[in-house]
């Protein structure tokens, strides 16, 4: 059975921080930590919701393979969301590491438009059910 209330709630967190992200993401100031961190962290909402929407209880972690993992398990399409699994390191060991001149920048534009596909995705699984 689904939990449709949790899932809501989830899911409007979600639609805030991707509204306050669509906000400052073309700021200079946005770093790749920041903008890495906010990319995990509608993800990790969105995943929840999914979750949620499917009946299933979704565990306390940040951890974005998990989750999309769980997902599979039950059968959702979210292979196209695989490449967000490498901001997971964001909302925790990267987020508070020195910024690293040695790491690769981070594709920003595909990042960015992945989470709204994958926002938009559960906003119409939820209309669905």
């Amino acid at each position: 059975m689904s939990d449709p209330k949790q899932a809501c709630l989830l899911l409007e967190a979600a639609e805030e921080d991707m509204n306050l992200f669509r906000g400052i993401v073309g700021n200079p100031a946005l770093t790749d930590r920041i903008f890495g961190y906010n990319v995990q962290q509608v993800a990790e909402k969105c995943l929840k919701s999914w979750l949620c929407l499917m009946g299933e209880t979704y565990p306390f972690t940040h951890d974005l393979e998990v989750l999309r993992e769980q997902l599979a398990g039950c059968g959702a399409d979210v292979g196209r969301f695989k490449a967000l699994e490498e901001f997971t390191d964001y909302a925790g060991d990267l987020r508070y590491q020195p910024t690293d001149s040695t790491q690769k920048p981070l594709d920003r534009e595909s990042a960015f438009s992945l989470v709204e596909e994958l926002l938009e995705k559960v906003q119409n699984v939820a209309k669905e059910t």
